[in-house]
This record gives C-alpha cells, structure tokens and sequence, in this order.
C-alpha cells in the first residue's frame, strides 16, 4: 500500500481508507515480504475463500500457476447484477465507479455483456443425418428433442471457440463474449476441451 502510494495509485489510497474506516483488517505476518502479491498467495486459503478478485496480469498468471481460482472484479458485478442480486442501475453505476481501477478490456468486456439484448433464434432446415443424432442424443440424455438440439449445438459451439482460440483466431475477450461466459469460465471450458 505504501509503496502504490508513493507511486501516486489511487487504489493504494482507497485501500488505505477502508483500513481506516475498518472495512480492511490487518493481519500480522510471521513471514516478511516484500510483494503483496507473494503474500496473498501465501495466505490464501482455499477453506475459508473461495477465490481472488484481480485483474492484474502478472498475479493472475501467479494463480493460475498455484491453482488458484480468481475472478475480475466487474464480473463479480456483472454476476450479482445476472443473479438478481442488484438491480442493472446499481450494477451500471458500481461499474462506472470501479473503472479506474480495472483494465479497460474488462471495463468494455462487462460493459458490453450487461448491454446485450436477448439472443435472436433463427430457423433452419436440419440434415436428415443430424436430425438422427439429435433424437439418439434426446433418447439416451433423456431429454426433449429441441434441448437435445440446443445442448449439441452448444458443444459444437463451445468446441468451435476453443479450437480457434488454440489458433490464435480468437482473443480470450472475443471468446467470452461468444460464449457469454467470464474469462475464468472460459478458461476452464478451454482446459476441458483440451
């Protein structure tokens, strides 16, 4: 904190206030360190949080190293804002506010997945020899023929993403906003998708 305050960041001052005003609490270390950083990692206790909120590059690759789950901080607004949690004026406002904090690929990321309307459905004519599988697929999942169709269509889909994010076709914030997922979520999709 001290030194992002020599370094005139406005977090490090903000931070500095909520420790005043108690909402931070300070906890003594048996251990020195000269980087937050290795000290959060050091503390984190997958027990007692269940992940990291940042947006900072070198950390995250740090979390991804030691397993660590993270989250950006605006799509924890976005998250409440979908869940119902707050309401989208609160969340739009929350956001604006958080802005000089955060990396302005999130800030546009959350942006525009808050902006976006409902998806528009299209009709077509399916192959005969697609149409079989669907039907094997709604038989086997037990499921009705039009969420067999959605569901096979989405791992198509997602594996589509994946493999032009693996060719360098695809930034992480163009798949996300494909797949309407957050970057951590995508990331998981990735790794499971090889």
């Amino acid at each position: 904190m001290d030194a992002g305050k020599q370094r005139d960041h406005a977090d490090a001052f903000l931070i500095e206030e909520n420790i005043v005003s108690g909402k931070i609490e300070i906890v003594e270390s048996s251990q020195e360190y000269s980087k937050g950083d290795q000290a959060l990692i050091d503390v984190f206790d997958s027990d007692t949080y269940s992940a990291v909120a940042t947006d900072d590059a070198k950390l995250v690759r740090l979390l991804r190293i030691r397993g660590i789950p993270f989250i950006l901080p605006a799509l924890l607004i976005h998250r409440l804002w979908k869940r119902g949690k707050i309401r989208r004026r609160t969340a739009t406002d929350t956001l604006e506010k958080l802005r000089a904090f955060i990396s302005e690929d999130e800030y546009s990321t959350v942006k525009i997945l808050m902006e976006r309307k409902k998806m528009k459905v299209r009709t077509m004519r399916i192959p005969e020899d697609i149409e079989k599988g669907i039907e094997y697929v709604a038989k086997v999942e037990k499921l009705e023929k039009a969420q067999s169709l959605r569901k096979l269509a989405r791992i198509g889909f997602e594996s589509y993403i994946a493999k032009a994010y693996q060719d360098g076709k695809l930034t992480l914030r163009e798949a996300c906003e494909l797949l309407s997922l957050s970057p951590s979520e995508v990331i998981d999709l990735f790794m499971e998708k090889g």
